[in-house]
């Protein structure tokens, strides 16, 4: 089996750290517990990518760890519905990772995951269901593995940026990609600490 620190969602949680007054590894917990525990977001994520369509937040740690195994493409609040629609279908997206009050912004989309309680609560949207989906009240993954390990190359994360002609150009960063622009961040914030 491959390191799964590869991946650079388990690598964040690994390297420990909080998001707001979370720990990383509970928010990613939680979103591998939500992968387990959704078959319809299994079956959504087996035909196409997700998207997140969310603040910074606790939440968006647990959208991308739920995401495991499937590009996720981030989406700018701020663009129009059409952008925000032109975009979900362009990148094949099956499932939507965002809060109740953003919710109203997506077009046709076959599951929608509302992340308002996470990272206890979800609510999967799908097929005209509605499931609460318990994330558990997790303290943390325990991770082993290689912490220098480049990522995999596989994509992580997409999003979609503005050329000077006025279209829209996509951008796929691959595990490996952040993996290493999270070392060098951090590399560069122990430098100026110590200065």
């Amino acid at each position: 089996m491959s390191n799964p620190l590869a991946l650079f969602p388990l690598a964040l949680a690994a390297a420990g750290g909080r998001v707001d007054a979370f720990q990383t590894q509970q928010l990613v917990a939680a979103g591998l517990t939500l992968k387990q525990r959704s078959v319809a977001l299994v079956k959504a994520l087996a035909m196409g990518r997700s998207a997140l369509l969310l603040p910074p937040s606790p939440a968006f740690l647990v959208g991308l760890a739920a995401s495991d195994g499937s590009g996720a493409l981030v989406i700018d609040a701020a663009r129009s519905d059409d952008e925000i629609s032109w975009q979900l279908a362009d990148a094949n997206v099956r499932a939507v990772f965002t809060m109740g009050a953003l919710a109203g912004r997506l077009g046709a989309v076959p599951t929608i995951v509302l992340l308002d309680e996470a990272p206890f609560k979800a609510r999967v949207l799908s097929a005209g269901r509605t499931v609460d989906v318990d994330l558990g009240s997790h303290q943390g993954l325990a991770l082993e593995g290689d912490q220098t390990v480049d990522g995999r190359d596989e994509e992580c994360v997409l999003f979609y940026e503005r050329t000077d002609d006025g279209r829209s150009r996509r951008i796929t960063l691959t595990h490996r990609a952040l993996l290493a622009w999270a070392r060098t961040e951090a590399a560069a914030r122990k430098v100026e600490s110590a200065a």
